[in-house]
């Protein structure tokens, strides 16, 4: 099974206790440049974490074999960027060590019952933890790739929320 749940992903709609988050909006855009609204993805993350939890739980007791659990995020925190022209803007941002480290600092944590492997030691990416997944669990033979990162502009126009109608609009 292959689930992608959007959670800490704006929007933060709930706090902690599942509670809808009123007047708590994602993100703040001045000048084009989207901050993150800390409060709402703290309570946001917590929420997400017990949801995450209850999922666990529920697996690894109702199953007569114990599965192999893989949790992957898709990226990093992203605190800071620019909503429109991000490239012009992206040489003052990479000289913010906690922006490039945020952006690249990718969650991985996995349970298999049947081997007790570290696949992510020391490494700089997460690159290669498929390939060695596979290989170690299914007997494939990929090589491995180099650890590089790779930074995608984020340039859209600003998204807001319009508040009236309850909607995300251009």
């Amino acid at each position: 099974v292959f689930a992608h749940f959007l959670m800490p992903h704006p929007p933060y709609l709930y706090d902690e206790n599942g509670s809808i988050q009123q007047n708590k909006f994602d993100t703040m855009v001045r000048n084009n440049l989207y901050e993150q609204n800390n409060e709402s993805y703290l309570a946001f993350l917590k929420y997400g974490n017990n949801i995450t939890l209850n999922l666990l739980n529920q697996l690894l007791n109702t199953k007569e074999k114990q599965p192999i659990i893989i949790i992957f995020g898709d990226h990093g925190i992203r605190q800071k960027m620019y909503t429109i022209d991000e490239q012009k803007y992206f040489p003052e941002l990479k000289k913010d060590e906690w922006f490039l480290k945020s952006h690249f600092n990718t969650f991985l944590a996995y349970y298999n019952p049947d081997i007790n492997k570290e696949y992510y030691k020391n490494t700089n990416s997460l690159v290669n933890f498929y390939r060695k997944f596979a290989n170690e669990v299914f007997g494939t033979e990929f090589q491995t790739l180099p650890d590089k990162k790779f930074y995608i502009y984020f340039d859209q126009s600003p998204i807001l929320f319009d508040k009236i109608k309850g909607e995300y609009v251009k």
